[in-house]
């Protein structure tokens, strides 16, 4: 779940940042720094038991000591972030992909004539996808010279369409192929539209195949408009891929797509 990958990139850089500290802390000075202001003049001093043997108020810095008030105050600043992030990470250590319980076992584990009498919350995922998958719906008709079929044998508008297609099937993501939207009273049919399991939504896959073609792009920029306006984001509900002739669709990419957003 996107939840936990947060919790862990979080993790990396906290543990980042307090390797960093530590290797810092180790070179830094050991004296305490006193700031004082008179009028509009800043004075540094540095303070010591060593030091207030002899001067109460501690040694004052010159201006070519700076360095020296910056390396104590750079400490301090250090040992809080420190604190902090070591107080967040130990937090963050406690949660695991297990701080979530599965509803849908509580289900699983009744036998088939209580199943039969019972209106479940949480289905399991194998029951999840096979009503979502259930549902009737009619797509796009339209006329292709060129039949091209997915591996599932539904016919699709291009090569690069199958190639999504496959793609989704073969990583067993549940799609279906231009199943109607409608949008604020208007009808659209996304390419894809994609079953995220494990969030239980839904998220529209948009391929624009043709963008080095002038009239092609307007239209595609035109729709993302439409997706947007409508309340659904980027990233969020709906996704997008793209190619033209210079630079066509690369399997790795789609890949890259459905490891991101589907698993």
């Amino acid at each position: 779940m996107k939840f936990i990958e947060e919790i862990r990139t979080r993790k990396k850089l906290l543990k980042k940042i307090i390797d960093k500290i530590r290797l810092e802390l180790k070179d830094a000075p050991k004296e305490k720094l006193r700031i004082s202001k008179k009028g509009n003049i800043v004075q540094y001093y540095i303070v010591s038991s060593e030091i207030i043997k002899d001067r109460v108020n501690g040694r004052y810095l010159k201006t070519s000591e700076f360095e020296i008030a910056k390396k104590i105050a750079q400490r301090d600043y250090d040992k809080k972030v420190l604190e902090n992030a070591e107080k967040e990470l130990k937090m963050l250590e406690k949660i695991d992909n297990n701080i979530f319980t599965d509803l849908s076992e509580v289900y699983s584990k009744q036998n088939e004539y209580r199943k039969a009498l019972i209106n479940p919350y949480v289905l399991p995922d194998k029951e999840y996808i096979e009503d979502w998958l259930r549902e009737d719906y009619k797509g796009l008709d339209y006329k292709n010279d060129i039949e091209i079929y997915s591996v599932k044998g539904e016919k699709v508008r291009s090569k690069s369409e199958k190639i999504i297609a496959d793609s989704l099937y073969y990583n067993k993501i549940p799609y279906k192929y231009e199943k109607p939207l409608i949008m604020d009273g208007m009808t659209v049919y996304p390419d894809f539209t994609v079953l995220n399991v494990k969030e239980r939504k839904e998220i529209y896959w948009e391929h624009f195949g043709m963008m080095d073609n002038e009239e092609y792009s307007k239209n595609a920029v035109k729709k993302l408009q439409i997706y947007e306006n409508s309340g659904y984001h980027m990233g969020e509900q709906v996704v997008y891929s793209f190619e033209s002739r210079l630079a066509p669709l690369d399997s790795k990419y789609i890949e890259n797509i459905i490891n991101y957003y589907f698993k």
